[in-house]
């Protein structure tokens, strides 16, 4: 579940986009995928907001390395975790370097073990540790055991602005390996509501793309296929928020 700081109501119509319950049967076959995108060397991420140097921090957002956004997929995973009172849900998450995979915190909230796997067709992964927790900003970053040719999906190292073009990329409802596209629509404070006076402050992202439940902790790309930030929830009918890739940043710090 999302800690944001609101009414009850915005927290009650966010957790339909949380966990997905699921069936968790699997496939042995492996998913023979190349990592062309991004070889996760690069673990510095910086993001830049200056108006000024907009135009040559997109060009460097493109040298950073274009991922189509279909080939994005193939470092976007189902999340399937068995919670200590037995039940089995889904979310999504997405590779952060070889073995360190991001999603949210409510989605591993009630942790007792799981996996992770590409789609329904694919090996499954061990999750070995819920390796880091940010409770307030919804974030987690967990240790899996080692991912055959893993697809590192880089963050973003340029701000949105309103208006831009994005993916979503996850489980929703529990179909594996889906993208829904949309546009930021607002810059918001951690209430849901409130108006944040820039990308680089605010706590949530809103936007109009769709975030059904087990889409949580799925990557929000840019046309880059870039990560923006991740998927949480909200009220549906495009009007749906996703957290900034900076409380990744800020979780990460001293992992690697």
């Amino acid at each position: 579940m999302k800690l944001i700081r609101g009414s009850f109501l915005f927290i009650t119509i966010l957790i339909a986009a949380c966990n997905m319950p699921v069936n968790s049967g699997d496939s042995n076959d492996m998913a023979k995928w190349f990592d062309v995108g991004y070889d996760g060397s690069d673990t510095t991420n910086g993001l830049v907001s200056n108006n000024q140097e907009s135009h040559e921090n997109r060009n460097e957002e493109l040298t950073l390395g274009a991922i189509a956004i279909g080939d994005a997929l193939k470092g976007t995973y189902a999340v399937v975790i068995q919670q200590t009172d037995g039940q089995v849900v889904q979310g999504s998450g997405f590779l952060l370097d070889k073995n360190l995979l991001v999603t949210n915190y409510h989605v591993v909230e009630e942790y007792n073990d799981g996996f992770v796997r590409l789609n329904d067709k694919s090996s499954k992964y061990q999750i070995n540790e819920v390796l880091k927790v940010d409770r307030k900003n919804d974030v987690a970053i967990l240790r899996v055991e080692s991912i055959y040719q893993p697809f590192v999906l880089p963050l973003s190292r340029q701000l949105p602005s309103i208006g831009d073009r994005i993916y979503a990329l996850g489980c929703p409802k529990g179909l594996e390996a889906t993208i829904s596209s949309g546009i930021v629509s607002q810059f918001r404070e951690d209430d849901g509501r409130s108006i944040s006076s820039s990308a680089e402050s605010a706590d949530l992202f809103q936007t109009d793309v769709q975030i059904n439940r087990g889409s949580s902790g799925g990557p929000v790309v840019n046309e880059q296929g870039h990560v923006l930030g991740i998927a949480v929830g909200g009220y549906g009918d495009g009007l749906n928020y996703f957290v900034p890739a900076r409380f990744i940043q800020i979780l990460n710090q001293g992992t690697f």
